[in-house]
């Protein structure tokens, strides 16, 4: 159970990375958001980046989540949500748990049990009545931007990275080492799209520069936060449960966020509670108790075998 308290945990922490950034957006860009919360994070990581070189195989890992499951999913989000709708975006929220699920099973080895697929579906009802609220789209507006849908898909097949390509060294390096090393590769991607001649031809705006002139210390504090919080605790946690837990079994509490989400609006923002937040919720509970029970204890898998475990 150590290992669900730590998921429980870290999602709470990138629930409220919704409200948070939201404050931060008062007084940055978005992609001034991104680069500033991942410079104050790599260097709240900078104390645990030192020791053992580690291996060929692991650095690859590093390598592939910092840029393509950290790095490149805050940019492509960012871009992605602008161009496309934000009801095709709340839809799309399940994609990081599928492909988690999708593949961990392919190259980790896990079961895809009647369980997680149950707790997947659900999840997916679940967090689909939290963002839409009984409102059903229009055709037209599911179709949107064809391009900004591509990349929001996109977005959340490269998040899932994040956990099925570092598990097997997450367990090597250990979770503050790897995530430390992991958000030392994502920073050299996140300043090079940030820079005013590249972050134009992404279509992310005129990059760095604005909010060193407008951003208050509210807006600079929100992004202290977001460093703090779903920055660096949150990434530990879920790489400390990533330790215990199989991954396609961490996925269904990805869809804790919204509710969480939903919830701090309630206490900060004094929004109203809704029968369909309600629904939501207690979809997403029985989506998170079914993947929880499946597979009783997590078996070590195909990847890692005992011996290569360094602890």
């Amino acid at each position: 159970m150590e290992g669900f308290g730590y998921l429980l945990a870290s999602n709470i922490l990138g629930g409220a990375s919704y409200v948070m950034t939201a404050w931060a957006l008062a007084g940055f860009t978005p992609i001034e958001v991104v680069f500033w919360r991942t410079l104050l994070t790599a260097a709240l990581f900078m104390p645990w980046v030192r020791g053992p070189r580690p291996g060929r195989e692991d650095l690859c890992r590093v390598a592939v989540v910092g840029v393509f499951g950290y790095a490149l999913p805050l940019v492509i989000g960012t871009v992605g949500q602008r161009l496309s709708s934000a009801t095709l975006a709340s839809i799309l929220i399940g994609v990081e748990p599928a492909s988690i699920v999708l593949l961990s099973w392919l190259f980790l080895g896990e079961r895809l049990t009647r369980g997680k697929s149950l707790g997947l579906l659900a999840g997916v009802l679940g967090g689909a009545l939290v963002t839409l609220q009984g409102r059903l789209p229009a055709l037209h507006s599911l179709s949107g931007e064809i391009g900004g849908n591509l990349l929001l898909l996109l977005h959340g097949f490269c998040w899932s990275l994040y956990t099925v390509v570092g598990k097997p060294s997450v367990r090597r390096l250990g979770a503050v080492r790897f995530t430390a090393l992991a958000m030392l590769a994502a920073l050299p991607p996140v300043a090079l799209a940030a820079c005013p001649w590249v972050a134009p031809h992404l279509g992310l705006g005129a990059g760095l520069g604005r909010g060193l002139e407008s951003a208050g210390p509210s807006a600079w504090l929100a992004v202290a936060l977001l460093s703090i919080g779903p920055g660096f605790a949150a990434c530990v946690l879920w790489n400390l449960a990533l330790e215990r837990v199989d991954a396609s079994r961490l996925a269904h509490f990805i869809f804790l966020q919204p509710v969480v989400g939903i919830g701090l609006g309630l206490l900060v923002e004094r929004k109203p509670l809704s029968s369909w937040s309600i629904a939501g919720a207690c979809c997403i509970g029985i989506g998170i108790f079914a993947a929880a029970r499946a597979d009783a204890p997590a078996r070590t898998t195909r990847s890692v075998r005992p011996q290569e475990d360094g602890r």
